[in-house]
């Protein structure tokens, strides 16, 4: 299975993301690593495959202007990303598409919906890559809400309002974007929500040992482990917690037509 996997941002979004490419590649999988080019030591370590992309959201954040930015408060921030990032991201979209187009599978972050367009565009299944719990639920708020609990339905509404902002910001960007680069039309509400209507699988990277994974998620959202780095890539595979590979067998199956991929209708 050739599986694409979306590495965007600094160094601690991408490390998990190439530690989970280890264990897949490990079980035969060929994986590429779409991600930014400074990141590509770490990427060619691991045997993976590299797609590098020429916007580098670090080097945005760490130069001057970034930084005046992240200190301008939430309207500046708006307006700040209208005027700093969408310049930049049709390139990003470009190359990501164009890094994308052949795989089989996308694992991709939730935000901007790159899994979704892409999987709109080729037909190819694609699944949710979580770095902490971001599946709503009744029992803690959005990892981005700094309290402990609102209270069961509380707690709920706050994932609602976090994703309804976030596609506030970036709704209009994304569906300018769709049309352009992936040729398609306007998304009618959030990738958020169409993801969870389609029961798109979610990889969640963390350890229940950690957070106990909540009685109110829905069963194609599994909480798989921590996907630590190993260095010695050739003497063990990363500690993932369930078998990724039987879980991409089981909510995966080969098309009988073509070469690619559809969710299964048995997981």
């Amino acid at each position: 299975m050739r599986i694409a996997v979306l590495a965007f941002g600094s160094r601690g979004d991408t490390q998990p993301c190439v530690a989970l490419g280890a264990g897949l590649a490990a079980r035969g999988h060929r994986v590429t690593v779409v991600a930014a080019a400074r990141y590509g030591g770490l990427v060619e370590e691991a045997g993976l495959g590299l797609a590098p992309v020429s916007v580098d959201p670090l080097r945005i954040m760490e130069s001057e202007e970034g930084q005046a930015w992240l200190r301008s408060g939430p309207a500046g921030f708006a307006r700040g990303f209208r005027r700093i990032v969408e310049p930049l991201a049709e390139r990003l979209v470009t190359e990501v598409d164009t890094a994308c187009a052949g795989a089989d599978l996308v694992l991709s972050p939730a935000l901007g919906g790159f899994g979704h367009h892409l999987s709109e565009r080729y037909g190819m299944p694609y699944a949710l890559l979580h770095f902490q719990p971001s599946e709503p639920t009744g029992a803690f708020p959005n990892p981005l809400v700094p309290l402990r609990t609102l209270g069961r339905a509380g707690n709920r509404a706050s994932y609602a309002l976090v994703e309804g902002l976030s596609w506030l910001l970036l709704g209009r960007m994304v569906n300018r974007l769709r049309s352009r680069v992936f040729r398609l039309g306007p998304m009618r509400g959030s990738p958020f929500r169409q993801a969870r209507a389609g029961r798109v699988p979610v990889l969640c990277g963390v350890s229940p040992s950690v957070v106990a994974r909540p009685a109110d998620w829905p069963d194609h959202v599994h909480l798989t482990g921590f996907w630590p780095l190993e260095r010695a890539w050739r003497k063990g595979l990363p500690r993932m917690g369930p078998s990724l590979n039987t879980l991409l067998r089981s909510r995966f199956t080969m098309r009988p037509s073509s070469s690619q991929l559809s969710p299964s209708t048995s997981a």
